[in-house]
C-alpha cells in the first residue's frame, strides 16, 4: 500500500482531481485511524469556514470524495466505513453549518450605516461603550458586596437570566470590542492617515441602532469563531437535539470532566490574585483614602484631555502609589512564574526592554487611567447625552512618549518604543487586552481608562515573551530545583537531591527529576514548567506538552522494574531491596490548568497543590480584611491524622482543595449563539458557571459571627443602561 501525507490529500483538493483524492482518502484513513480527523483540521486540508476566501466548492468535492470512500469501505469492512462516516459527515456539518452563519453575519454588515461614519468617530464611540459599561458593572457589582467581607468572588457569580457573571460579561465586551476593532482597522487600512482627522462630540453609543447591530454581529463572529477553535483544536462535537421544534446543533467537549478542570482553574487564578491583594487591603484602603481626598484638586480639564500629561506631580504620585500595589502583586505573581528570568528577559524589536521597564509603562498607563476615571466619572451622567464624550478621549502618541520619558528619565526614543508595545495598529501583534491604545490616526490613539485599568500584567508578559520568541528554559530548571529542594524538607519523605540520569535497558537515555519515598510508596515526578494558555490553540499545545511528561513518567515505572539495582546505587536516599508495589506517578505542573486530571495511570498536578498537603494542610478562607474572623477560620484540615498518610494524599490529588470548590460549584449552563434570522441553523455549545460561591461567609464563619456582617435587604433599583436588554443584545449569552 503506498503512503500517502495530509500534504498529498490538500493537492489532490487543489487540483480538483476525484481519482486521487479517493486514492489518498482511503489510505490515510487506513494507515492514521485515530489521528484522521486531527490530521484534516491542522493540516490546512480542508477549507477554513471562517476565511475571507472560503470555497465551498473545495468542501463540496471532499464531502463528495469521503461519500465515495465510504462506498469503498463498506464492500470489504462495514464497522470501519462506520467509524469513518461518523468522521467526516460531522466535520462537514460543522464547516457547513459555521461558514453559513459567517456568509449572512458579512451580507447583514453591508446593511449598517455605522460603517459609514469616519474611522476616528466610529473607535470613540465603541471605547466609549466599553468605559460606560465598565461605571454600570461596577454599580451592579457594588450592590453584591457584604459589609467587611469580601471573596473576590462576587462578579463571578451568574447575573441574569442568561446566567452571566458580571466578569465574563465585562471580559466578552472587550473581545467584542477587539473583534470590532479589528474589522474597522482592516477596513480602513489604507485611509486611517489620510483621510480628515476630527475628534467628535456626538459619540454617545446609545439609542443607534446601526451600532446595537453591529455589536450583535460582533458577539456572533465572536462565538463562531469561539467554536471553531473548539472544534479545530480541542475536538468538540456536536449532538442533534430539538430547540422549539427546531434543529440545534449542541456542540460538547470531549471530556467534560476536563472542561469544568479548566474553568475551576481560570476561576482559581482570580481567586489567588484576590489572596495577594486582600492581604494588600489596609494598604489599599488607606491609599484609596488619599487619593479621594484629593479628587477635587486634580488638574486637568476634560474639554482639553491632554492636561492628564500636566497633572500635579503630588496628585499623579498618590495615585501612583494606589496602581503600584496592584502591579506589584502581579509583579510578586509574576516571579513565581519566572523566578530569576525575570530580571534578565528582554523583549521589543532590539531586544532591549526588560521586564521592570514594561511594568513601569503599565503602572504609568494604569495611573493615568485611574486619575481620569475619577475626574471623568464624577461629572458622567448617562441622562446627559453630551458627557459621554469625556469617558474615552483621543490623545497624541506623543504626549504619552514626551510624559513617560520626563517622568521616569528614560531616553525618548527608548520611552517610544515601550509605548509602542501597547498601541494596537492596523496590523496587531496582540490583542486589546494587551495593547489598550487603540490607533486612530496622525499619530493619535484612544485611551479607554477601562481597556487599561484591566490589564492582566501576567498575561502581557506572557504574551510578550511568545511573540519576542524569549527563552526561558532556565526558569525549567530552578523550577526542578526548587521543588526538590522543599519536599527535601518534609520529615515524611525521603527525596533525591538531584535528577538521575542513565543509559537505560532499551539503549535509551532515561531521566529521573524527582524520586522520592512516601509510607513505602515510591514517587516517581515529572516536573514542566509552562506558559499559562489563553486559547483553545494553546490549550492544546500545553496539553501535547503535558502527555509528553505523562509518558516520561509511564516509562521511568518501566524502567525502575527493570533497572531498580542501578537505581539503588545512583540515589542518595534509602530504598528497599525490592521495587515497592505501590509506585505513584505524578506530572507537577506550575499552572493551574490541568490539576486534578488523570492521564494513563498518572496523576497531573501543581506546584502549589503538591507542596500544600505536606507543608500546609490547613485550608482558611481569604477574605479583604487581615483582621477579619473568616481569615482564622479553618474549614478543612488535609491530614485526618496527626501525620500525612498514603490513602490521604491521592485522594488530595484527585479534587486538590484548592479547585474542589469551584469544580464542586459548577453546573453546566449552554451557550447559543445569536440568531441572525429565525430560520437559521441552532447553535449552542457547551460551557459551565459558577452557581454558589465556595467562600461564602455562611460556610467559613459560626452563624452567631455572621449575622453582624449581613446586609440590610436593599430594595432593588433598575439601572437604565446596565439591563438584561443590553447584556444580551451585546452578546453576552455568547
Amino acid at each position: 500500500m503506498q503512503e500517502y501525507t495530509f500534504k498529498d490529500l490538500k493537492k489532490a483538493l487543489q487540483k480538483k482531481d476525484i481519482s486521487q483524492l479517493l486514492k489518498v482518502l482511503g489510505t490515510l484513513y487506513i494507515l492514521n485511524e485515530e489521528s484522521f480527523k486531527k490530521g484534516l483540521l491542522l493540516s490546512g486540508c480542508l477549507p477554513e469556514p471562517l476565511a475571507r476566501n472560503f470555497n465551498k466548492d473545495n468542501l463540496l468535492l471532499f464531502a463528495k470524495a469521503c461519500m465515495l470512500t465510504e462506498e469503498n469501505f463498506r464492500k470489504f469492512d462495514n464497522e470501519m466505513a462506520e467509524e469513518f462516516s461518523k468522521v467526516y459527515r460531522k466535520l462537514v456539518a460543522s464547516i457547513f453549518v459555521i461558514s453559513e452563519a459567517n456568509n449572512k453575519n458579512q451580507k447583514q454588515l453591508e446593511d449598517i450605516d455605522f460603517l459609514n461614519y469616519p474611522f476616528a468617530k466610529q473607535i470613540q464611540m465603541i471605547s466609549t461603550f466599553i468605559e460606560s459599561q465598565s461605571i454600570y458593572a461596577r454599580r451592579e457589582n457594588s450592590k453584591r458586596f457584604k459589609n467587611g467581607y469580601y471573596t473576590g468572588l462576587e462578579c463571578e457569580m451568574p447575573n441574569g437570566e442568561q446566567e452571566v457573571s458580571i466578569a465574563d460579561n465585562i471580559e466578552f465586551t472587550i473581545e467584542i470590542t477587539d473583534t470590532l476593532i479589528r474589522l474597522l482597522h482592516f477596513k480602513h487600512k489604507d485611509n486611517i492617515d489620510t483621510e480628515d482627522f476630527k475628534i467628535h462630540s456626538d459619540i454617545s453609543p446609545y439609542n443607534l441602532p446601526s451600532i446595537e447591530k453591529l455589536f450583535l454581529l460582533a458577539s456572533h463572529r465572536l462565538g463562531l469563531n469561539s467554536l471553531w477553535e473548539k472544534i479545530k483544536f480541542q475536538n468538540w462535537e456536536f449532538d442533534i437535539y430539538k430547540e422549539k421544534e427546531k434543529k440545534m446543533y449542541y456542540y460538547r467537549s470531549p471530556s467534560e470532566e476536563n472542561l469544568k478542570i479548566e474553568r475551576a482553574a481560570i476561576l482559581r487564578y482570580r481567586y489567588k490574585e484576590h489572596i495577594y491583594t486582600s492581604k494588600k487591603f489596609s494598604k489599599i484602603t488607606e491609599l484609596s483614602k488619599l487619593t479621594s481626598q484629593v479628587r477635587d484638586d486634580i488638574n486637568i480639564s476634560l474639554d482639553k484631555p491632554e492636561s492628564i500629561f500636566t497633572v500635579k506631580e503630588d496628585i499623579y504620585r498618590r495615585f501612583e502609589d494606589l496602581a503600584g500595589v496592584f502591579t506589584d502583586v502581579e509583579f510578586e505573581m509574576l516571579e513565581e512564574e519566572l523566578g530569576s528570568t525575570i530580571e534578565s528577559t528582554k523583549i521589543g524589536s532590539k531586544s532591549d526592554i526588560s521586564l521592570n521597564e514594561l511594568m513601569l509603562a503599565i503602572k504609568y498607563l494604569k495611573t493615568l487611567a485611574l486619575i481620569y476615571q475619577e475626574k471623568s466619572h464624577k461629572v458622567f451622567n448617562d441622562e446627559n447625552e453630551k458627557s459621554f464624550k469625556y469617558l474615552a478621549p483621543i490623545l497624541p502618541i506623543s504626549g504619552f512618549v514626551s510624559d513617560f520619558s520626563s517622568k521616569f528619565n528614560i531616553d525618548a526614543t527608548k520611552a517610544e518604543e515601550i509605548i509602542e508595545q501597547f498601541i494596537f495598529s492596523t496590523t496587531p501583534t496582540l490583542d486589546i487586552f494587551s495593547q489598550p491604545l487603540i490607533y486612530v490616526g496622525n499619530g493619535n490613539v484612544i485611551f479607554t481608562p477601562q481597556l487599561i485599568t484591566q490589564m492582566n500584567d501576567n498575561r502581557i508578559v506572557g504574551m510578550h515573551i511568545s511573540k519576542w520568541n524569549v527563552n526561558v528554559a532556565k526558569k525549567g530548571i530552578e523550577f526542578e530545583q526548587f521543588i526538590r529542594n522543599i519536599f527535601r524538607l518534609v520529615p515524611f519523605l525521603h527525596v533525591n537531591s538531584k535528577p538521575i540520569k542513565f543509559t537505560a535497558y532499551d539503549g535509551k537515555e532515561v531521566e529521573f527529576d524527582f524520586i522520592g519515598t512516601f509510607e513505602g510508596a515510591l514517587l516517581l515526578v515529572e516536573m514542566k514548567c509552562l506558559k499559562r494558555p489563553f486559547s483553545s490553540k494553546e490549550i492544546k499545545q500545553r496539553e501535547e506538552d503535558v502527555m509528553e511528561g505523562v509518558n516520561q513518567v509511564v516509562r521511568r515505572e518501566k524502567v525502575v522494574k527493570k533497572e531498580w539495582e542501578k537505581i539503588k546505587s545512583i540515589v542518595d536516599i534509602p530504598l528497599p531491596e525490592q521495587p515497592p508495589e505501590k509506585i505513584i506517578k505524578i506530572v507537577c505542573l506550575n499552572i493551574f490548568d490541568f490539576t486534578g486530571r488523570q492521564e494513563n495511570g498518572v496523576i497531573i498536578t501543581d506546584v502549589s497543590t503538591f507542596s500544600k498537603f505536606f507543608m500546609n494542610p490547613e485550608v482558611k478562607a481569604h477574605t479583604n480584611q487581615s483582621d477579619n474572623p473568616a481569615n482564622n477560620k479553618i474549614f478543612e484540615v488535609l491530614w485526618k491524622t496527626r501525620r500525612p498518610t498514603l490513602e490521604g494524599f491521592l485522594d488530595y490529588l484527585n479534587k486538590p482543595v484548592a479547585m474542589k470548590g469551584f469544580y464542586e460549584n459548577l453546573k453546566e449552563s449552554p451557550r447559543h449563539l445569536l440568531l441572525i434570522d429565525d430560520k437559521d441553523t441552532r447553535i449552542a455549545f457547551q460551557d459551565f458557571v459558577l452557581q454558589a460561591n465556595p467562600y461564602t461567609i455562611e460556610k467559613v464563619l459560626p452563624i452567631e459571627q455572621v449575622r453582624k456582617y449581613k446586609e440590610p435587604k436593599q430594595k432593588k433599583k433598575k439601572n437604565k443602561r446596565y439591563s438584561k436588554k443590553n447584556k444580551s443584545e451585546y452578546g453576552l449569552a455568547h
